[in-house]
């Protein structure tokens, strides 16, 4: 039985970075073994019988003296200086952009915003999707530099572990947590703040601070003759029950189609083809008036006194009178018919008048009984022949936001701050990986954990938080018995973190779920099809059925980012805590240096601090592509409408949010990838043997009191196993060591 003895002072090192003993130095230069003849001997391991002369255990200290370089220029240290010039050459390039805007002539500066394209719709649309790609690229870097430098800060120093432990309390070593803030001092908890709250207005605005405003044409279609073209009346003799008012005005308003028509250049010929094909899309912006030319005279009945129906539930049609009866299995279309036709973008579809049956919501184009082929195209009764068309001018633009992009700069300079100041200001080494929670503990071993070397981190937890409600002066802490089993992955993660992280990932998947399946409706399903709606594509029938102000569309429009920078939080937590206990449970059956962020001897050096770059590169690719997959999901949809008099009515104009189904399933798709890759690795297992510590700072600090004579393990490949020789009813003592091990016993007791 061991008595847990009252706290003590921690043993102190010297200032490593600056002392080298001159003893030292002496003793290792008159030892009869040097330095390179101990490598040897510990990597060869107990099968290797020592020379004579030779001690089994190291009575003399190495020198830790660290070069410029591993003071200055290695470890977290680099990490965090690339993470802050990062983030100091985004911010740069935000404030030139807006300066460029700004001050350049051609880009227009209205109302606080500023035009930086206006022209091509095709270019515009073209130029936006590179444009969101790389504010994508540029947001994701930030996020993953803030959550570097998040880590960083949220990790303890040894003073800070020394006042937990004396409380009974334990802090996570080496992963993403929100749980040391209360441990840790005020100013890095304070960056911490700072760093995590300038996330959610850069993912909520970033991506609307560039945003297209398109162009939508009215128009007007009037079939016609080639006799019209040569001076004839409209003919009328087609016309079936209109009246005759009706047919006066028709002709008066062909009359002054002709009128446009006959000026220089104010049209444009087109095949039967070509012409099926220019007014496919809901919103027109390069095509105006067309007059499409046939043989025979136009066919149209009064919508007053006929309507078309589904003959007998088939995809066929035909035209009754409003006052016949109709069977069970026909159904009235609903159809939207004048002469001329007047097409709006504001309603859908706007170019139903491409079907003969002039249909609104059942026009298909692609059913041979409305149009047999683009080449045998009868819309009024006639084949076409061709088409004259207006060419109208394009004014698409590419704007700019001021206002969001000097938000996005305020918190692109708060987290370039931070992130200088976590660099420059703290100095004082904080343990961020798991190798340096070792190594600390390793020289100075921590009193409030002797005597608990198969301790876990589930045993830690039940046990502390029973002792902080007792005396612990009278605590004894009994030996363990060596119970080696082997864990899943999942169980170095919290339950908490678990259930927060797949809870969250559910009400997103049940959102997306909900979100395809309202989205595909009036959408063909048909996966070519389907993929043909493309992505972040405005067709008419993808757009909410309500208005928002600029502001209104950008929070509503960038809402899915917010929940997708939590959710790569959460995810990226999750692995770090599988991999942390992963790299733990390799020193069972390998003896390798310490992996740490200010190497010395032995150590080694890594610039990612737990989570490796066969993890953290395809996690922050993945999360990257999310990012832009959500812009094109749901985007902002800003078409002003062009009357027939070439003016912008803002009566018609649409201010709304846009979906694409196609862009929708992608992200659900890659989300449940890297959800699915979670469950995988979760359902691995560590090998049996040590303790599942986790990021537990207790639990590691248990299995960190070596030898006395083992004063550089720290600096040195170690290993974690039995010490000494543990006899039949002795007490044995397991630990990281440099020194010799054996596998512990199963069933022995050990303290």
């Amino acid at each position: 039985m061991v008595v847990l003895r009252v706290p003590t002072p921690y043993r102190r090192l010297r200032d490593q970075d600056e002392i080298e003993l001159e003893e030292t130095a002496r003793q290792r230069a008159s030892s009869a073994f040097d330095f390179d003849s101990i490598l040897a001997r510990v990597k060869a391991g107990p099968s290797v019988n020592p020379p004579p002369g030779v001690p089994t255990s190291r009575p003399t200290s190495i020198g830790r003296q660290r070069t410029v370089r591993q003071r200055f220029f290695s470890g977290w240290r680099c990490g965090a200086a690339a993470a802050s010039a990062t983030a100091s050459a985004v911010c740069l390039f935000n404030i030139i952009i807006t300066i460029w805007v700004w001050k350049t002539p051609e880009h227009r500066v209205e109302g606080g915003i500023g035009t930086l394209y206006e022209g091509s719709c095709q270019k515009t649309k073209s130029a936006d999707r590179w444009v969101h790609l790389a504010i994508n690229t540029l947001s994701t870097i930030l996020l993953a530099s803030s959550n570097y430098c998040m880590q960083i800060l949220s990790s303890p120093n040894r003073d800070e572990l020394v006042n937990a432990h004396a409380k009974r309390y334990w802090l996570h070593i080496g992963v993403p947590n929100i749980r040391n803030l209360l441990r840790i001092g005020r100013d890095r908890s304070s960056l911490w703040l700072l760093l995590f709250l300038s996330s959610v207005p850069l993912h909520l605005l970033f991506n609307s601070a560039v945003f297209p405003t398109l162009q939508a044409n009215q128009y007007s279609i009037l079939p016609a003759t080639d006799d019209f073209l040569r001076g004839s009346a409209w003919n009328t003799s087609g016309l079936i029950d209109v009246p005759s008012r009706t047919s006066n005005a028709i002709i008066r308003t062909a009359e002054e189609f002709r009128i446009s028509f006959n000026k220089p250049f104010a049209y444009r010929n087109m095949s039967t083809t070509d012409c099926f094909n220019a007014f496919s899309n809901q919103y027109i912006s390069e095509r105006g008036n067309a007059l499409l030319i046939q043989d025979e005279v136009v066919a149209w009945r009064s919508p007053l006194e006929w309507r078309p129906i589904w003959a007998n539930g088939t995809r066929n049609y035909t035209w009754v009178r409003m006052n016949a009866s109709i069977g069970a299995n026909t159904a009235w279309l609903n159809v939207d018919d004048n002469l001329p036709f007047t097409s709006s973008p504001s309603d859908y579809p706007s170019n139903g008048w491409r079907c003969p049956s002039r249909s609104l919501t059942n026009c298909t184009t692609s059913n041979a009984l409305e149009v047999p082929s683009p080449d045998n195209w009868a819309p009024y009764g006639s084949p076409v022949k061709y088409c004259l068309v207006k060419d109208i001018d394009e004014h698409c633009q590419l704007q700019f936001s001021f206002g969001i992009a000097i938000a996005v700069i305020i918190c692109n300079t708060i987290k370039a701050t931070c992130m200088g100041l976590t660099l420059w200001k703290h100095r004082k080494p904080n343990i961020v990986t798991l190798g340096d929670a070792i190594a600390s503990f390793l020289d100075d071993p921590d009193p409030e954990t002797e005597g608990r070397c198969l301790h876990s981190k589930e045993l830690f937890q039940a046990e502390w938080r029973w002792e902080r409600h007792q005396d612990r002066d009278e605590i004894t802490i009994d030996p363990e018995a060596f119970l080696p089993q082997r864990e899943w992955w999942a169980k170095a993660s919290s339950k908490r973190r678990w259930f927060a992280t797949y809870t969250l990932y559910i009400i997103v998947l049940i959102i997306a779920s909900v979100s395809i399946q309202r989205t595909l409706q009036g959408i063909p399903t048909d996966p070519k099809a389907l993929w043909a709606t493309g992505f972040g594509t405005i067709n008419g029938n993808n757009l909410l059925s309500l208005s928002t102000s600029l502001l209104g569309g950008v929070v509503l429009a960038n809402t899915p980012q917010v929940l997708l920078s939590y959710l790569y939080l959460c995810f990226n937590a999750l692995y770090t805590c599988m991999l942390v206990a992963s790299e733990w449970a390799e020193y069972f059956y390998h003896r390798k240096p310490l992996r740490v962020t200010s190497p010395t001897g032995q150590q080694r050096s890594s610039y990612w601090l737990q989570l490796p770059f066969t993890y953290a590169i395809p996690l922050t690719v993945a999360s990257g592509l999310l990012h832009w997959l959500a812009s094109q999901s749901i985007f902002m949809v800003q078409i002003k409408v062009i009357n027939e008099a070439g003016d912008v009515d803002p009566d018609l104009s649409i201010s709304t949010c846009g979906y694409s189904p196609v862009a929708i399933i992608l992200t659900t798709i890659v989300g449940s990838c890297i959800v699915l890759g979670g469950v995988a690795t979760a359902l691995r297992k560590f090998p049996a043997g040590m303790p599942l510590a986790s990021s537990c700072s207790a639990a590691i600090s248990a299995a960190c009191h070596p030898p006395s004579e083992d004063i550089d393990a720290a600096v040195l490949p170690v290993q974690w196993g039995a010490v000494g020789v543990v006899g039949k009813g002795k007490v044995g003592h397991c630990t990281f060591t440099s020194m010799r091990v054996t596998e512990p016993v199963p069933g022995k007791l050990y303290a």
